[in-house]
């Protein structure tokens, strides 16, 4: 159903609500050392994620003609970086601090298993969206040590199985939203009733 013309004039968070880089909170499913079980763990150290998707294709061409006649679709790619504040341990410490039978070495970034990263962002005005990053599997990792850094990161690259792009969880209006919304609506009555709409309203709120 069509939005109202009032929400789609005086409304713009219910429709174009966004979030900056400090709405996100990243998670982590993936495998406990300790308990061989799949569990979340909160990245608290994750500083920046960036992802890409390629996908190959190719231009089918016919005798006669200059333009493709159509195109055809190849295997996609998927990939990025992850950006770590290093405090006094690893990165991935809680999915990677078994130690190897072996080397007796905590284990490489890439010597990891599998696991997925999950997006969570929420904002001021409640609303929330998800991003999900499946079967990460990490390739490079690296640091940098200067005495001009004021502090470490580490850094890291990885290829993807698939990914659930940014998409809406709640499509309800906040509190705050719902109730402008109906000043609006009675705003718009027709008669004697309709009142124009003041946001001297909200200070009557119990909100």
């Amino acid at each position: 159903m069509e939005n109202p013309f009032w929400r789609k004039r005086y409304s713009p968070w219910i429709n174009q609500s966004s979030y900056s880089g400090c709405d996100i909170i990243p998670v982590i499913y993936g495998l406990d050392p300790s308990t061989k079980k799949h569990e979340l763990f909160v990245l608290g150290d994750i500083q920046t994620l960036t992802y890409s998707i390629h996908r190959d294709k190719g231009a089918v061409r016919t005798l006669g003609r200059v333009k493709p006649k159509g195109f055809v679709r190849g295997s996609r790619t998927i990939g990025g970086s992850i950006i770590f504040t290093v405090f006094d341990r690893r990165a991935l410490w809680d999915i990677s601090k078994e130690r190897n039978d072996i080397s007796k070495r905590v284990s490489i970034a890439d010597e990891l298993p599998g696991f997925d990263i999950i997006l969570y962002f929420t904002n001021e005005f409640g609303q929330e969206s998800s991003l999900v990053i499946y079967n990460v599997q990490i390739m490079d990792e690296g640091q940098s040590h200067s005495t001009e850094d004021v502090y470490i990161e580490n850094t890291m690259g990885y290829i993807a199985g698939d990914i659930d792009l940014l998409e809406p969880v709640n499509y309800q209006m906040s509190s705050i939203a719902s109730f402008i919304s109906g000043k609006h609506d009675e705003a718009r009555k027709e008669g004697p009733g309709g009142t124009l709409f003041n946001y001297k309203y909200l200070q009557k709120s119990a909100i």
